[in-house]
């Protein structure tokens, strides 16, 4: 039975090019090495590099009353904030929306989505963090029910989650974890001779050329509940 990688960060025809190989001998281990070197990615970078078809909410827990992190998302279309001061698990208060600009950005509401502009040196960035504007707070402590430091979950946010490309720098870095996944059982020893690279020595972690490609990638994970 074909396998085939579930939101695969590369192809299957970048990795064959990489290898300078044409024939489908080993398409179906090359799509298994492509599906772990994606979920690989995604770990080390705490990032994921595909968008849900649909929207679903997810809680989180703000650091500060004035910042709180979020897991990436690239659209506001269905975005809803929801918090509950008192702790209870209601929700009870939405918070307005920023609306959308035709240049990308966003103005209004109760909340500043940041990056600003969902960009990052030029280049399309997610949404990773909320800002109350005016005289708006994050709920941090769930009122005398739940003093520090027992700090709840109070924000929730319903959103449609995840990247809507993949960055080149990316799909690069897993086509070489990819190699490095696939050439691992001809390494025994943790080395093994590649005519096209020379000797390639397998480690522990990412491959040292997709880790260097994926440091400007990398973040915490926000904490989900």
């Amino acid at each position: 039975m074909t396998f085939n990688a579930a939101n695969p960060l590369c192809s299957l025809q970048q990795v064959k090019s990489a290898l300078r190989t044409t024939d489908d001998l080993d398409d179906d281990q090359l799509n298994y090495c492509i599906d772990a070197a994606s979920r690989e990615v995604e770990n080390y970078t705490g990032r994921r590099f595909y968008q849900d078809g649909t929207v679903s909410a997810r809680v989180f827990k703000a650091d500060t009353p004035f910042l709180c992190q979020l897991d990436d998302f690239m659209t506001i279309t269905g975005l809803i904030v929801q918090t509950d001061p008192n702790g209870d698990g209601s929700f009870p208060n939405t918070w307005a929306n920023p609306t959308p600009n035709g240049d990308g950005s966003v103005t209004g509401g109760d909340f500043q989505l940041e990056p600003l502009n969902g960009l990052i040196s030029g280049q399309p960035w997610p949404y990773e963090r909320f800002r109350p504007i005016r005289s708006f707070l994050d709920p941090i402590y769930g009122g005398l029910a739940y003093p520090i430091p027992f700090v709840v979950a109070q924000i929730k946010v319903t959103a449609k989650w995840g990247w809507n490309y993949i960055p080149s720098e990316v799909s690069r870095a897993a086509v070489y974890q990819t190699i490095q996944n696939f050439k691992a059982p001809d390494a025994p020893f943790g080395a093994t001779p590649f005519a096209e690279t020379g000797v390639l020595r397998l480690r522990p972690q990412l491959h040292p050329r997709a880790e260097a490609l994926l440091q400007n990638y990398s973040r915490v994970q926000a904490l989900v509940a």
